[in-house]
């Protein structure tokens, strides 16, 4: 009797990343919150949201510490979020009312653009800053999936670069997928391209630089998707 083939490593973290709030639980939470938080985000043109306190305090300790603290939002039950992206943000709230965003899932997908993919750093940030630990862990998980068999947009790797700290998992899997992409790029027009993507960067944040010759000084080559665990917030 052949032993069963183990599940691949896109299964396994699509296993991972289900279900954040089951269904049954977010229904009970929501019956029992009469808290609706007004949640203004972006300007000078603004989005408006009315979300339920417990849903946002579940999801975010950002939200958790600013709602049930002392500050001027735990009274007025108002939060103007000035300088996210109000696209950016409604994907936290298709995550904390779904469980997944609309735009993206574990399948391939034809009609999304290339550099929409870039949405999905932008997301990362955004749960860097709302603290919202399954929120960024989706959005990375999407990213490992999604960039397994295409080429890191160079937007993505500027957002991460610009927008997140120097050790974030978000840099770790843009230069783990640059280093990679270089060892196993299988064409020349592939190479030239990832190339000038680097070149540009490197020219533009100096800790690009300095992470590619580490990672191959280290001979750090692997694909991410088969070391997903590590860029996951536990």
């Amino acid at each position: 009797m052949k032993n069963p083939t183990p599940p691949s490593r896109e299964s396994q973290l699509k296993e991972t990343l289900k279900d954040p709030l089951p269904k049954r639980v977010l229904l009970e939470m929501l019956k029992a919150e009469p808290t609706i938080v007004h949640v203004v985000v972006g300007s000078p043109e603004s989005q408006f949201w009315y979300l339920p306190k417990k849903l946002l305090s579940y999801f975010s300790d950002f939200f958790k510490s600013a709602l049930d603290g002392h500050f001027q939002e735990a009274t007025s039950n108002s939060i103007h979020l000035k300088e996210d992206d109000p696209e950016i943000f409604a994907m936290f709230v298709s995550f904390i009312s779904f469980g997944h965003f609309i735009e993206f899932d574990f399948t391939e997908s034809k009609t999304v653009k290339a550099s929409d993919w870039i949405k999905l750093a932008k997301a990362w940030v955004l749960g860097d800053k709302l603290q919202s630990l399954s929120f960024r862990n989706l959005a990375i998980g999407l990213s490992l999936f999604h960039y397994d068999k295409r080429l890191l947009h160079p937007r993505f790797i500027r957002v991460a670069y610009k927008h997140s700290p120097p050790e974030s998992k978000l840099r770790k899997f843009a230069m783990d997928h640059i280093t990679w992409r270089r060892h196993h790029l299988g064409d020349q027009e592939t190479y030239s391209k990832l190339f000038k993507i680097w070149a540009e960067l490197a020219e533009e944040f100096e800790d690009v630089g300095r992470d590619f010759m580490k990672q191959e000084f280290e001979h750090q080559h692997f694909r991410p998707l088969e070391y997903f665990e590590q860029y996951l917030s536990a």
